[in-house]
């Protein structure tokens, strides 16, 4: 059970993400007028993990979508954040 503005933020932030389920969510946010607290719900659910003010990973995005191999492209942010990621494995 999550407000429906959490609700709405997840659903953009998926929409918004690359393949590997990274998203800058500050922009997101502005987009659809979401609340810091409607992150907060989100990390406190562990729906994404949030690395700095500007980058978040949706935590089961493997689970929840499949990408060929063929249409794969690795995102920007596994080399900034390989030793954050290493943590959560």
């Amino acid at each position: 059970m999550m407000p429906q503005s959490s609700q709405n933020l997840y659903f953009n932030l998926g929409l918004i993400a690359d393949d590997d389920g990274f998203c800058e969510h500050f922009t997101i946010m502005r987009m659809t007028e979401s609340k810091p607290d409607d992150l907060k719900v989100l990390q406190a659910k562990r729906f994404v993990r949030v690395f700095d003010e500007k980058v978040l990973v949706i935590q089961d995005w493997k689970e929840n979508n499949y990408i060929r191999s063929d249409r794969y492209e690795p995102s920007k942010y596994l080399a900034i954040y390989k030793e954050e990621l290493k943590l959560l494995a």
